[in-house]
C-alpha cells in the first residue's frame, strides 16, 4: 500500500503537521510546499505538468479567445498567457481577462514583469487571487490543443484576439 503522507519532494520521509503547517524533516520548506502543491492538482494536469516542453505555445500578453470545459459545461471566455516554467510543461494565465482589466487596466503588464517563480510563491501560499483581484491559473498544454487547469478545467479553441 502506498504512504500517503510520503513527502512529495524527497519521496524518502513522512511529512508532519507541526501545529503551524505541514513540514518535511528532511526537506527545505519551500521545496516540499512546492512539491506538495504540484502533487494535490488534478490526476492529469499532473501528468502533463511533469512534462519537460509543452505541445503548443502561446503568446505571452495577447488575448486569446477560448472554450473552457468545467463540470460538463462549456463557456466562452478570454485569456491571457502570462509566464511559463522554463524546465516543465506549465504556465500562468488570466481567466476571464475582460473582469480582470475592468478591476485592474494594468494588469497584464504587470504580471509580465514577474517571473514564474515569483507567481508559483503566491500560488502555492493561495495569494494570487488576493494579491491581484483577478484569476491567475496555472495548467498545462495537451496534445489536443488544449490546456488542463491545475483544478482540471478545459481551455480549448484558442483564437487570438485582433
Amino acid at each position: 500500500m502506498e504512504n500517503r503522507f510520503l513527502c512529495p519532494n524527497c519521496q524518502e520521509v513522512e511529512y508532519f503537521f507541526d501545529g503551524e503547517k505541514l513540514r518535511c524533516p528532511k526537506c527545505n520548506q519551500n521545496d516540499f510546499e512546492s512539491a506538495l502543491h504540484q502533487s494535490e492538482g488534478n490526476i492529469e494536469y499532473q501528468e502533463l505538468s511533469k512534462l519537460s516542453n509543452p505541445f503548443f505555445e502561446l503568446v505571452f500578453g495577447e488575448i486569446y479567445d477560448c472554450d473552457v470545459v468545467y463540470n460538463g459545461k462549456i463557456e466562452k471566455t478570454a485569456i491571457v498567457p502570462i509566464n511559463s516554467n522554463p524546465k516543465f510543461n506549465q504556465l500562468f494565465f488570466l481567466f476571464d481577462i475582460n473582469y480582470c482589466e475592468q478591476n485592474n487596466p494594468k494588469i497584464v503588464e504587470t504580471l509580465k514583469k514577474k517571473t514564474f517563480s515569483e507567481l508559483w510563491d503566491l500560488d502555492i501560499k493561495h495569494k494570487l487571487f488576493d494579491k491581484f483581484d483577478c484569476s491567475i491559473i496555472i495548467g498545462s498544454t495537451s496534445d489536443e490543443n488544449s490546456i488542463m487547469s491545475y483544478d482540471g478545467w478545459i481551455f480549448k479553441n484558442f483564437q487570438k484576439k485582433n
